[in-house]
């Protein structure tokens, strides 16, 4: 009997989603480049207009065209991440009983933190490309919608991963 056959289709949509995941963020990872990546770290959490041009003033233009190219696919990533993660909580409800507020904050966190990921994506495309548009507001919600975002995306997963792995423990012992 193989593998494929002893999945049920939730598992093979999670694998799929999940590769897919995986491959999204290699491929955002490699356009954005290590240049552009050190000054995008600094800018999610960035407190002020001052940091978050201070940050920005760093880019060369090809840096910076390098940031800006990796937003496009930046919207349509969160859907993969939350598609996969809501797969994994669901199927970690079926395979183990969990409380329904648990359940929910699996199912509902990662779709949540897309949103927050998607909204976050145009404010900072929208600073990057107009400097009026970077102010005191604008970035500290932008910077609070990236908190939110990693929050209900890696909650989940540090969640299910501790709860996932004893099980594959368990069933590779039992092989």
């Amino acid at each position: 009997m193989s593998l494929t056959s002893q999945l049920e289709p939730i598992d093979k949509k999670l694998i799929g989603f999940g590769t897919a995941y995986a491959l999204s963020e290699l491929n955002i990872i490699r356009m954005v480049g290590p240049s552009a990546g050190a000054v995008y770290k600094e800018i999610q959490t960035s407190p002020s207009a001052a940091s978050y041009r201070t940050s920005v003033a760093r880019l060369t233009p090809t840096t910076k065209a390098k940031l800006r190219s990796h937003y496009i696919p930046n919207f349509g990533h969160p859907l993969l991440y939350a598609i996969a993660l809501r797969t994994g909580g669901q199927r970690l409800a079926q395979l183990t009983p969990l409380s329904p507020t648990v359940e929910k904050l699996l199912t509902l966190g990662p779709c949540v933190g897309a949103a927050a990921d998607i909204t976050e994506n145009v404010f900072r495309l929208r600073m990057l490309d107009d400097d009026t548009a970077v102010t005191d507001t604008t970035v500290r919600a932008a910077s609070a919608l990236a908190v939110a975002k990693w929050s209900l995306a890696v909650g989940p997963l540090v969640y299910m991963t501790a709860r996932y792995v004893p099980m594959w423990v368990s069933g590779l012992r039992n092989r």
